[in-house]
């Protein structure tokens, strides 16, 4: 649980340097009777089978893993208006209730992967599996706002195949993973990460990662007792590309990190979403 604030009414006084605002609960601030709650359960199983009875150079597995969360957050603010400087002021705009607001939102999904793995001591591990993941993003009712269909519900199921070779030997160490849905939502990922440990101190390593992955559920369905707040959107994927490398080291620490954003594919959910906030 949060106590929710709403920001501080007046940055100046924060930013002034003013002795009276150095103590925080001297800043005046929105909302004083808000507050948010998270409650989540997770069950996480993740085993193995080696089908040789005894372990030798080369062995042979079959893998399971299984993943079942479930979330509930909540949003109360008994009073929907404050007082700024004596004027009354809607922090998040026009509301459909006069007080006491309480917007709930439920997520739950369920994840399995089974995969076959073959491992040699001398070559590494390789792992190949499928996997299934169903999602149920929800809330209790259907909305009509200004002729548009806000639905109760946003449900996802994606099936994938891939593999993962891992590596280790003396100072390197290698993880390469490539999965890609068999479902229509076109989604892949690549990520090749490898390291080489120069010394007991010092430690190289390397990242590449391309992400093909749809957007969060809130940013396509959205339900609030705000008006501002409620939108029903089918945006595009995102398409991530990402280059790490990073040297650690007593004397020198060095990250570099570069991400590429297609702007050409998340450009439009930005320019929805600052239309509708």
């Amino acid at each position: 649980m949060n106590k929710e604030n709403g920001g501080i009414t007046t940055v100046s006084d924060f930013e002034s340097g003013n002795a009276d605002y150095l103590q925080r609960d001297r800043l005046e601030v929105y909302l004083t009777d808000a507050k948010s709650f998270l409650k989540g359960k997770r069950v996480f199983l993740d085993h193995l089978f080696r089908i040789n009875s005894v372990k030798g150079n080369n062995n042979l597995y079959v893998a399971h893993q299984f993943n079942y969360e479930n979330k509930y957050f909540e949003y109360n603010q008994v009073t929907v208006e404050s007082s700024v400087g004596g004027k009354t002021v809607y922090r998040f705009g026009d509301s459909y209730k006069t007080s006491g607001i309480n917007d709930q939102t439920h997520y739950n999904k369920t994840y399995n992967k089974v995969g076959l793995t073959y491992e040699n001591t001398t070559l590494g591990k390789f792992n190949f599996f499928v996997d299934d993941f169903f999602s149920n993003y929800y809330y209790h009712q259907i909305l009509i706002l200004n002729s548009q269909t806000i639905p109760a519900s946003l449900s996802r199921r994606i099936d994938s195949y891939g593999g993962q070779y891992d590596y280790q030997k003396n100072k390197w160490t290698g993880k390469f993973l490539f999965t890609r849905s068999i479902t229509n939502q076109s989604l892949s990922d690549i990520d090749a990460k490898m390291q080489y440990e120069l010394n007991d101190e010092t430690l190289l390593s390397f990242q590449y990662q391309n992400i093909n992955k749809l957007p969060n559920d809130n940013y396509n369905l959205y339900q609030s007792s705000f008006v501002k707040y409620n939108w029903s959107n089918d945006f595009k994927n995102e398409k991530i590309n990402s280059i790490i490398v990073n040297a650690n080291s007593p004397w020198v620490m060095c990250l570099y990190n570069i991400q590429l954003l297609m702007i050409i594919c998340i450009l439009p959910m930005f320019q929805v979403w600052q239309k509708q906030l």
